[in-house]
């Protein structure tokens, strides 16, 4: 009998094996996104990086390209990101395990009278349960995880993106506080320089000592906006620095290139924004929805428990097999609810995708008109504004020493100088975080669309 039994617990497995074995991925599809490769790559925090942190802070000056990998390889929020990714991976696991089968024993016939006191009229029955989940359960948790985990990696993207963005915009913040804290210093000398031609002049008698005072109250203006500068500049370099969770050691922020180009049509980008993941993720989205609707429906379906065991009877010391099946039978709840929920799921996050196409075209159209916009005042400040400027000033500098203006025409041309030189920074600025921007966006430096045709 005890062979019996044996042969019942392996007819059991064998058919919990059966019934069990599901696919539980799908093939993936043959084109991918731009930004997968990165997607794909190391995640922050892998323990591939043994640096400390004073160790990783350049001391010298540093490059866009240093500082861009800097935040890439150690932000905090990036590194924090990147747990999500792992999560959804256990999650993955876990759904693709089969439940646990379960082990009981039962005891009758305990505590009669005559011949079935005690234990001598009991009945032990040790049985082996195992729950076979019918119409493709595992498969489609298994896919639900996985997208899951498709949609965490997505997000860690995006991440990586809007980093990568905050980082050519702190650093141009950077390069701005640098020009300005140098043009600071321009307008501090030139008014010392000036003061002192306004004292020579006032002592040979041929200026009034107001016009020192002026100069005076100039020059104490210029060094109160030195400081100033001074200070925005602190600030700008710990705000980058803060990308990597550093501080900031370096020297100065250096400029390999100019990259004022003339931006190329918004038309001509347009079809890039497609593979920006917050635009490519919804497909996993709709993938994702899809594989819930798909599990909603097989939670409808009852599940089997197949169970083997082993009859002990103590009054003739006997043993006999156990077999047996039980399942639920649907009558009220067939999962009705939770699959039009799943239903409605799916609708929403196909309309959820086309509004995240309408952002970005929307946000790729304004950081556009904003380059456009940079690029303009760039050019006519550099052409035309700056020169005028220029020439203004020299000649009433020129005519001052001459006798021939007074010093508040100097005065004036000072102040259009400079200010014309603060707007040229400023546009400068502008310009590069609208590049910036426009490049995350489409996923791809403007130099590779060709952004001075």
């Amino acid at each position: 009998m005890n062979g019996n039994v044996i042969v019942a617990l392996l007819c059991l497995g064998s058919i919990a094996g059966c019934l069990s074995v599901e696919p539980v991925e799908q093939a993936k599809p043959e084109s991918e996104p731009l930004y997968r490769a990165s997607r794909d790559s190391s995640l922050p925090g892998d323990g591939n990086n043994t640096q400390s942190a004073a160790d990783r802070e350049p001391s010298g000056p540093i490059s866009l390209d240093q500082a861009l990998a800097l935040a890439l390889a150690h932000n905090p929020r990036l590194k924090a990101q990147s747990w999500d990714v792992r999560v959804a991976q256990a999650g993955k696991t876990q759904a693709q395990l089969l439940p646990n089968p379960e082990l009981a024993v039962e005891i009758e016939g305990i505590g009669g009278q005559g011949q079935r006191s005690g234990l001598d009229g009991a009945e032990t029955t040790l049985t082996l349960a195992q729950p076979i989940q019918l119409g493709g359960k595992r498969h489609a948790r298994t896919q639900v995880a996985s997208y899951t985990r498709e949609l965490a990696g997505w997000d860690l993207e995006l991440l990586r993106v809007q980093i990568n963005a905050q980082t050519h915009a702190a650093f141009a913040e950077v390069i701005a506080a640098q020009d300005r804290e140098a043009l600071a210093k321009q307008q501090v000398e030139l008014s010392e320089d000036l003061l002192g031609t306004v004292r020579k002049r006032v002592q040979a008698g041929k200026d009034s000592p107001v016009e020192q005072s002026k100069a005076q109250i100039t020059l104490s203006s210029s060094r109160i906006d030195l400081a100033q500068a001074k200070q925005a500049l602190a600030v700008a370099r710990i705000h980058l620095a803060a990308l990597w969770a550093g501080k900031p050691m370096f020297t100065a922020v250096s400029q390999t290139e100019e990259r004022i180009a003339k931006p190329p049509k918004r038309e001509s980008l347009q079809a890039s924004v497609a593979s920006h993941p917050y635009v490519a993720r919804w497909a996993d989205e709709i993938a994702k929805a899809q594989a819930e609707k798909e599990l909603a429906r097989t939670a409808g379906v009852p599940d089997l428990s197949v169970l083997a065991g082993l009859k002990r009877h103590e009054e003739d010391h006997e043993n006999t097999a156990v077999l047996g099946l039980a399942i639920p039978l649907p009558v009220f709840n067939r999962n009705q609810g939770t699959r039009e929920q799943a239903t409605y799921r799916l609708a929403k996050t196909h309309q959820l995708q086309q509004q995240a196409l309408i952002d970005i075209s929307a946000a790729l159209s304004e950081s556009h008109s904003k380059l456009a916009s940079a690029y303009e005042r760039i050019t006519g400040l550099q052409e035309q504004i700056l020169p005028a400027a220029e020439t203004a000033f020299q000649g009433a500098l020129t005519g001052y020493t001459q006798g021939k203006f007074g010093y508040l025409n100097v005065l004036d041309a000072q102040r259009t100088l400079f200010e014309v030189k603060k707007q040229y920074i400023e546009a400068q600025l502008n310009y590069h975080k609208a590049r910036a921007d426009l490049e995350q966006l489409i996923g791809r430096p403007l130099d590779s669309a060709n952004a001075t045709k």
